[in-house]
């Protein structure tokens, strides 16, 4: 993850037209088009919704549910790959490695 994350800004801005013109799953599909060098099974989408659970379901990678600001009951339903409400747990869970499913 860090050596693919060096160098890219993660701002939200990173593709701005996007999110007016697409749907989330093509969104998503956008993304990894332009990191092709990248295979779906390394990549991890952190979403708070559960559209966005459903939306890599559909595209077919990985997805934690950051939950601090949504509702936890709603997305472990779902369920997501991996859920998370503090950013302590999120960072060990991160460094540790355990984020390939």
């Amino acid at each position: 993850v860090r050596k693919y994350l060096s160098g890219i800004s993660l701002s939200p801005n990173i593709f701005p037209s996007l999110k007016q013109v697409l749907h989330p799953v093509e969104r998503i599909q956008s993304v990894l088009n332009q990191w092709s060098d990248i295979h779906k099974s390394e990549v991890v989408y952190i979403g708070d919704a559960p559209s966005d659970i459903t939306a890599c379901w559909q595209v077919g990678i990985s997805v934690v549910a950051w939950a601090d600001t949504a509702e936890p009951e709603i997305l472990q339903a779902m369920p997501p790959d991996a859920m998370f409400v503090k950013i302590e747990d999120f960072k060990t869970w991160l460094y540790s490695g355990k984020f390939c499913f």
